[in-house]
Order: structure tokens, then C-alpha cells, then sequence
């Protein structure tokens, strides 16, 4: 029996879907950096600045390594299996981190901590499987909307998906500041109601997304990256290699902008400015907000100006708006603490993930049979090269707490390095229609 046809605004509700999942994948990668200074309370866990950072290298290097394999396994079993899986599989870690002091002490009796503390080798474990299977989420998340939305729409459905990690990061300190009640280990219970939250999620996503809802278009009217193509020209074949590595250069600056201030804001904010937990937890939520009205702003902004300019010009003038806003950080690393401070804080946070809903709109434009593989293989090289950021910054805040200001100053120069980037190689040589980005190159298929 054929099942009756989907209305138009089905699309609009499956991008709800994938909000909700981005909400629940940052919340449980995020509830670490809020709680992290009770954490470092902890007798059991006494988590300092460069473990700290050696957690993010543990969770970039497996996220970004099962990103490969994510990607791989997305491109073959599809998204509507793969999707709950690795929901599934990061919400239990995230549940798990919650006893890593007894995980711990089980990797202690079977001599697998490698002389690190009890403690914390239970949490880099949690840690490194937490990464493992987040990693699933944005060749999942990229591969629904590509098949699912028309070339033009996609930067604002990509805006919608992304502004969830806005709103998880909201939500994340509010719940840890709800259920701080300041007695020894309370700083277990959001990771435990955030998985449990997440393992919630999967039931309406099973009910009412069917097989075929998710499955390969032949083809969007009006996007290059349907037309089937199965041998590319050489000069075909050299665009897209070119495009792919700008892509390369654009998803590594533009992270590691975004992940110094993901994970190490707020604690710039309480040690190094002075400003009290609370402060810090409730301005970690407005900072979040602010992104999330960023992000739908510039989604809005790119639909608009495709439908004037063209859609790669359109893209590129998001793309610089938002990194004009990200550059506030070098003012912000010259300013002391005050309202101008916050200020320049979320003027950085508004134009923070509209890089990136253009940068997955690009992505798209690749290939469409094999959006997986090439999230997942961007998605790795990423996490490999910025994960190492992490480390190296703990190191620097363990040396002086005056290094802060001067992270703050590079992070802000990444975005605007990525759109030279991008401005200047995507469409090099210029000249023809093709190039222009108008009519992209067929990609593979």
C-alpha cells in the first residue's frame, strides 16, 4: 500500500526534528565546560585547567575519527536508522559521566588508567565515546536537510537545525544552575537528565519519519548537485578537489573560532574577569541566545539576498556579515570588564553560527549521494586539527590567566581569514558563469 504524499510543511517539521537533536547534542557536550568548576571540587574528580583540555583533545580526536566512519555508514544504511543510533549512543555517555568516578575506579582494578587519577580516567572515557558518537550528528543532520530541502532553502533550514545547538546551550546552565544545590556530586544530575533527555527523542523520530521520507531524490529542480554525473570532466574533477580543500581551510578557522568560545568562555568569564558563577551562567545563556537570533537572522539574510544576488553571492555576503560581527573579539580583547565588554561578547556571539549555516550550504553543493562521506571527512579533519587547540590553550591559562585577552585576539582574526579564503578560491579563475557559482560545477554523484 503506497503511503499518501507529505504536505509542504512536512520539510519544516523534520527541521524541527533535527533542532531538537542539535539542542540535545550540545547540551551534553556543553554541560561539562558549566560544570566544570564544581567539578574541579570534586575529591573524586579534581579536574584541572590542562586535564581539561587534554578531555576536549580526547573528544575532538574520537569525534573526529568517527566522523569518517559516521559518514560512511550515513551514505549506506541511510538516516533514518543511523540518526536514532547515535543519539542513542552519545546520550548514554552522557548519562555514564555522571559516574565517572566509578568507572574509574573499575579502569583502576584492571590497571587501564595509564597513571592518570582514577577519576579522570573514567571521565576521558565517557569523553572519547561521547565524541564518538556526536560525531554522527552532522552527516545525519546535513544528509536529511540536503535531500530533503531545494538548493535556495537550504541555508535557512541549516540555520534552523544549527540554532539548536543555540538553544541547548542556553538551556545547559540554566539546568546546571538549577540543580546546583551545592552539596558534594550534584554536579551529576544534568548529565543524567540531559542523556535520559536525549534517549526521549528517539521515539517520535521513529513514529513519524518513514524510510522513504529521507531517501535520495533523483533530483531538486534547480540544483546542479542532483544531475546525475557519474564520470566528472577533468576540469570538473579540479573544481571540486579545489572547493573541497577551500572547505578544508573555512571549517578549521571558523571551529576553532567557535570552539574557544564553547568551551573556555566561561570560565574566561568567572577567572579572569572576575564575575560571579551565577553571573557566568546566566550571561553563558544570553550569549547562547544571542547566537541562536544570529543564526536564524543571517538564515533569513541569505534566502533574502539569494533571491536578489544569486545564491553564492548571497552566501558570501552572510558569510562576511557574520565574520565582521566575530571580529568583534579583537575589541573585546582590549576592553576590561564592564558593559562595553559584554557587549562586544554579543556582538561575537550574533555573528557566531551564521558561518556555518552558509559553510554547510556548501558543503551541499559537493555531492548529494555522498553528503555523508563528505561531512564526515571535513567533520574529521576539523576535530583533528582543533582539538589540539584545546590542550595547547590549557597549557597557556595554566601558565597566566593573562593569555586569555590573546586567544581572544586570534580567534577573532579566523572567521575574517576564512572568508578570504573562501572569497578568493572558490570560484579562482574567475570568468565564467560556471565559476561565478551560479551554476556550479555537477558534482560527483
Amino acid at each position: 500500500m503506497t503511503a499518501p504524499p507529505r504536505s509542504p510543511a512536512f520539510k519544516w517539521y523534520v527541521c524541527g526534528m533535527l533542532l531538537l537533536a542539535t539542542m540535545l547534542n550540545y547540551m551534553d557536550r556543553q554541560t561539562l565546560a558549566q560544570a566544570k568548576t564544581r567539578m574541579e571540587q570534586d575529591p573524586a574528580i579534581r579536574l584541572s585547567e590542562s586535564q581539561y583540555g587534554t578531555l576536549e583533545l580526547g573528544f575532538g580526536v574520537a569525534f573526529g575519527l568517527g566522523a569518517v566512519a559516521a559518514g560512511l555508514l550515513v551514505d549506506r544504511l541511510g538516516v533514518r536508522w543511523m540518526y536514532p543510533a547515535v543519539v542513542c549512543g552519545w546520550s548514554a555517555a552522557g548519562v555514564a559521566t555522571a559516574y565517572a568516578g566509578t568507572i574509574g575506579a573499575w579502569l583502576e582494578q584492571c590497571g587501564l588508567t595509564f597513571g592518570q587519577p582514577a577519576g579522570f580516567a573514567g571521565l576521558l572515557l565517557c569523553r572519547v565515546v561521547l565524541g564518538l558518537f556526536e560525531s554522527g550528528q552532522w552527516p545525519c543532520a546535513l544528509a536529511a536537510s540536503q535531500r530533503l530541502l531545494r538548493r535556495e532553502d537550504r541555508t535557512l533550514g541549516n540555520s534552523i537545525l544549527q540554532s539548536g545547538a543555540s538553544i541547548g546551550a542556553v538551556l545547559t546552565p540554566l539546568i546546571v544552575h538549577a540543580m546546583d544545590t551545592g552539596r558534594p556530586g550534584a554536579w551529576r544530575g544534568p548529565f543524567q537528565l540531559i542523556g535520559l533527555a536525549g534517549l526521549a527523542w528517539v521515539l517520535p523520530w521513529l513514529l513519524t519519519i518513514r524510510r522513504e521520507d529521507l531517501a535520495l531524490p533523483s533530483s531538486h529542480p534547480g540544483d546542479e548537485a542532483a544531475a546525475p554525473s557519474p564520470l566528472l570532466d577533468p576540469a570538473s574533477r579540479a573544481t571540486l578537489v579545489r572547493r573541497y580543500l577551500v572547505l578544508c581551510g573555512v571549517v578549521v578557522l571558523i571551529n576553532m573560532f567557535w570552539h574557544f568560545y564553547r568551551a573556555w568562555m566561561p570560565s574566561c568569564l568567572e577567572k579572569f574577569y572576575g564575575y560571579s558563577t551565577a553571573f557566568k551562567q546566566y550571561f553563558t545563556s544570553v550569549w547562547f541566545i544571542t547566537t541562536d537570533v544570529g543564526c536564524l537572522a543571517f538564515g533569513f539574510l541569505s534566502r533574502g539576498l539569494a533571491l536578489r544576488w544569486g545564491v553564492h553571492r548571497g552566501r558570501l555576503a552572510t558569510f562576511l556579515g557574520a565574520g565582521l560581527c566575530t571580529a568583534m573579539s579583537i575589541a573585546a580583547a582590549g576592553t576590561p570588564r564592564g558593559p562595553l565588554l559584554l557587549a562586544l561578547l554579543l556582538c561575537v556571539a550574533f555573528g557566531s553560527l551564521g558561518l556555518f549555516a552558509t559553510y554547510y550550504s556548501l558543503t551541499q553543493e559537493l555531492s548529494l549521494r555522498h553528503q555523508g562521506k563528505v561531512t564526515g571527512s571535513l567533520s574529521c579533519i576539523t576535530w583533528l586539527c582543533t582539538s589540539w587547540m584545546h590542550q595547547v590553550i590549557g597549557w597557556q591559562i595554566e601558565a597566566s590567566q593573562a593569555n586569555y585577552p590573546r586567544i581572544m585576539f586570534l580567534a577573532g582574526l579566523a572567521p575574517l581569514a576564512a572568508f578570504g579564503i573562501l572569497a578568493a578560491l572558490w570560484n579562482w579563475p574567475s570568468g565564467s558563469r560556471q565559476q561565478r557559482g551560479e551554476a556550479a560545477v555537477t558534482p560527483s554523484p
